[in-house]
């Protein structure tokens, strides 16, 4: 989940050129929706932090409670401190600094789906 759409569709289009099958969604809503249509297809969602309407955190805490097993990475440009970053921490969610490289997006992918 992305509300960019430049950010959006390239970070959909290199994921997809790794063959990776993508979702893509600008708000949390859509996020939900897309879940539960395509819900047993998901493995991970990515998702921005911050978010007009819902925010990641709060994405990540409804599609748990339909998905415990869900596995989740927020990217986020803002600095990581506060009581978000508190917050994801001690939920076990991995987050990636932006602007980052479409290969390191894809090693943190990969560590994650491995597991």
């Amino acid at each position: 989940m992305e509300d960019n759409v430049a950010t959006r569709e390239a970070i959909g289009e290199s994921l997809a050129g790794l063959g990776y099958r993508v979702f893509s969604a600008a708000t949390g809503a859509e996020a939900l929706a897309l879940f539960d249509a395509q819900g047993q297809g998901i493995d991970l969602v990515l998702s921005d932090l911050v978010m007009p309407e819902m925010g990641g955190l709060e994405l990540f805490r409804r599609l748990r409670a339909q998905a415990p097993a869900l596995k989740m990475l927020i990217m986020t440009g803002h600095a990581p401190e506060g009581s978000t970053y508190s917050e994801l921490r001690q939920a076990g969610i991995p987050w990636l600094q932006k602007p980052f490289a479409i290969a390191d997006l894809a090693a943190r992918l990969r560590t994650l789906l491995d597991r």
